[in-house]
């Protein structure tokens, strides 16, 4: 993990290994997903999930034709038995470009196609940050994902990216949902000392919101606020996890963040009486801002 000392900020870490993808097949829109165009499958299908449905009920690993240096097909038995191993029915699907905005609600869409309960997984040609989803299983299997893009390097190559997850599925390590746990056994593992400068970023338990982590705690980049101001801010509305741990580090090099999280959350006083009348105390309605935790950040 990146010390987090650079006087600019650049050398701020952050656990979350978020990065822009240059692949061909990725949409222009990787980084938002806004009013989203309908992009056509990466193997040819007008229908985004027909496809990749289809092949599944062939063989519960796809591996894509379109990847022959990286993930030639001879490399499914070797996928197959990986995904034998998280102990509940598993499909894989390994696409060029995944990762970006037409990944979004894809697996869902393979799902309802193929009528099939179990874990399905979704990797792109170099690994990367693997999309889950679980359907009448109950496995961690976003926390695993979320531990594998911490633990692995950005070129640890798709097979060996799943291999991972599927370990870290099996330990019981990542159980329990808990991201401030979750970024404990992660320093753990990565043997980060209690004094190693470092930005951790996580998924919240609470929908559209970003957990932010500093050690030293309270340091110079006021993580925990900068990066819950992200899930405050309307223009951050229904934008993916890349665009929001986009701003949240752009947010954290700042060192901004309790400025940037009264702002976000100003609008959640406007009809607090206190607030309003100049509370009992005199004080003013950015007082609280500041104040306890928000909701969607827990751990820190």
């Amino acid at each position: 993990m990146p010390e987090a000392g650079d006087a600019d900020g650049q050398g701020a870490g952050h656990c979350a290994r978020w990065r822009a993808r240059s692949a061909a097949a990725l949409l222009a829109a990787a980084a938002g997903l806004g009013p989203a165009t309908v992009a056509v499958a990466a193997d040819g299908s007008a229908a985004p999930a027909a496809y990749p449905a289809e092949q599944l009920r062939e063989n519960p690993v796809h591996l894509s034709d379109q990847l022959p240096r990286t993930n030639p097909l001879s490399a499914r038995p070797a996928f197959a038995e990986a995904a034998k191993r998280t102990g509940v029915p598993t499909y894989v699907l390994v696409l060029p470009g995944s990762g970006g905005a037409r990944d979004v609600g894809l697996l869902a869409a393979v799902h309802d196609r193929l009528g099939k309960d179990g874990l399905y997984v979704l990797l792109g040609e170099d690994g990367g940050s693997p999309r889950t989803e679980t359907f009448g299983v109950d496995v961690p299997a976003r926390d695993a994902a979320m531990a594998t893009t911490f633990e692995l390097p950005y070129d640890a190559g798709t097979l060996e990216t799943f291999r991972h997850f599927v370990e870290v599925l099996r330990s019981g390590a990542a159980r329990g949902g808990d991201p401030g746990k979750m970024v404990d056994v992660v320093r753990y593992r990565m043997a980060e000392g209690a004094k190693k400068k470092a930005v951790c970023m996580t998924l919240s338990t609470d929908e559209g919101f970003l957990n932010g982590y500093e050690f030293p705690r309270d340091g110079q980049y006021q993580a925990f606020w900068g990066v819950a101001a992200v899930g405050h801010q309307d223009d951050m509305k229904d934008r993916s996890l890349y665009a929001e741990f986009s701003r949240a580090l752009e947010i954290v090099r700042s060192g901004a963040g309790e400025k940037q999280y009264e702002k976000a959350t100003a609008d959640l006083h406007d009809d607090d009486p206190a607030d309003r009348d100049g509370g009992a105390d005199g004080g003013g309605g950015d007082g609280d801002a500041a104040g306890a935790p928000p909701r969607c950040c827990s751990g820190c």
